[in-house]
C-alpha cells in the first residue's frame, strides 16, 4: 500500500514530468512529444518488467495486459477530466 509521502511524490514526479513536455512541446510541437512520451514510457516499463523476472519469455503476455489495462484506465480517467474540465486547443504542426 502506498504511504501519504509516496503518493505525494508520486504527484510531484507526474507534474515535473508534465511541465517537462509542455515546455519541450513548444519547441518541439505536442505530437512529437506526445510520442516521444509514449515511446520512452513503453521503454522504461520494458525495462522494469525485464530487470524484475526470471522469464521475460513467459511473463511478457501478463506485463502487456496488466501494462495496457492499466494505461487504458489512466487515460479514460484523463480523457473523463479533460471532458468535463475542456482545455484550449494547442497548436499543431
Amino acid at each position: 500500500m502506498s504511504t501519504p509521502k509516496k503518493e505525494e511524490r508520486f504527484w510531484e514526479l507526474v507534474d515535473e514530468l508534465i511541465e517537462l513536455a509542455n515546455t519541450r512541446a513548444e519547441e518541439e510541437g505536442p505530437d512529437q512529444i506526445n510520442s516521444a512520451l509514449q515511446y520512452a514510457s513503453a521503454r522504461f516499463s520494458a525495462f522494469v518488467v525485464a530487470s524484475n523476472t526470471d522469464d521475460l519469455a513467459d511473463d511478457k503476455p501478463e506485463a502487456l495486459r496488466f501494462l495496457t489495462n492499466h494505461y487504458r484506465e489512466v487515460l479514460g480517467d484523463n480523457l473523463d477530466d479533460f471532458i468535463e474540465n475542456p482545455v484550449e486547443k494547442m497548436p499543431t504542426e
